[in-house]
């Protein structure tokens, strides 16, 4: 089925998406005090057709809270239609509440990374704790590996891997070697990643010409996991999926499966901490007292 014209306008999608929120508030009485383009297109490896998967979370207020009545915790919907197009939208919300209770010592949770999207919707987090958020919240660890494991089971003894899937693998490889190298949250676009990594090795190549090896992890990791040709394999299956093609060479397949097994037997001891139960309660009792001032 073609995509109708309308379909193709970012700035009409985007309008329609934005008033699908407001409307979700209203029919459930919620604040959203934050949503973003999650998947593909907060990556930056959709193509026209793709899908928009809207994630966010909201708060609702403290007679809500109060109330014998619970929350439904998570709202969620998918291969919803946009008016007037054919494109499709998913959408998963989450109670702020809930979203803090997950996130003690959970290494799980993959909503945490939403925070580190640049795309979007909505945002009424006050800066100073969407900071700590960003900084503070578990690395969901776990949780990429968990979307990794599942990858391998779906490759296994296939010919034939898909651009799209063998993007996937990419990028949640390169998640990890973020992980593994800096204790610390990825980007969440691609191509923010990908320009991290590549200044990185270049600058500490450089320190090595000056014989002043700054980061001996680095430079182990960049050879045992081959990031160079990593990096233009995604590159390369980027534009294959752009031009719509249905796999990747034959020959890339070990390649693919390889980097997936490095990476997930791959050492890593380091320990996340986390925000206490008690500093997840303060940053609670903030976002309810605050007067949100919305961004879009």
């Amino acid at each position: 089925m073609e995509t109708t014209t309308v379909a193709t306008n970012n700035t009409f999608v985007r309008q329609c998406i934005i008033k699908f929120i407001h409307d979700i508030e209203k029919q459930y009485s919620i604040n959203v005090i934050f949503a973003c383009e999650g998947g593909s297109r907060g990556w930056g490896t959709h193509t026209d057709d793709s899908d928009y998967d809207v994630r966010g979370i909201y708060i609702l207020s403290e007679e809500q809270y109060m109330s014998v009545s619970k929350s439904k915790g998570i709202l969620s919907g998918f291969s919803q239609t946009i008016p007037q197009t054919n494109v499709l939208f998913d959408y998963i919300f989450i109670d702020f509440r809930k979203f803090l209770k997950r996130n003690i010592f959970n290494e799980k949770n993959q909503l945490n990374l939403i925070l580190q999207s640049k795309t979007w919707y909505i945002n009424k987090i006050p800066q100073d704790i969407l900071c700590q958020l960003k900084i503070s919240l578990p690395i969901p660890l776990k949780g990429i590996k968990g979307h990794l494991n599942d990858l391998v089971k779906q490759l296994k003894n296939v010919q034939k891997i898909s651009p799209k899937k063998a993007l996937n693998c990419l990028i949640y490889g390169l998640q990890l070697i973020h992980i593994y190298m800096y204790n610390s949250f990825p980007f969440y676009s691609c191509q923010e990643e990908i320009e991290f990594l590549q200044n990185q090795m270049v600058n500490n190549e450089d320190k090595l010409n000056m014989e002043q090896k700054q980061n001996v992890q680095l430079d182990n990791i960049v050879e045992d996991f081959k990031i160079d040709q990593i990096l233009d394999k995604f590159k390369q299956y980027l534009e294959l999926k752009q031009h719509n093609q249905s796999s990747i060479p034959e020959q890339d397949n070990q390649i693919i499966q390889k980097f997936i097994q490095d990476i997930m037997s791959y050492k890593y001891n380091n320990t996340i901490q986390s925000l206490t139960p008690s500093q997840l309660d303060q940053i609670f009792r903030k976002m309810l007292s605050y007067k949100y001032q919305n961004v879009e």
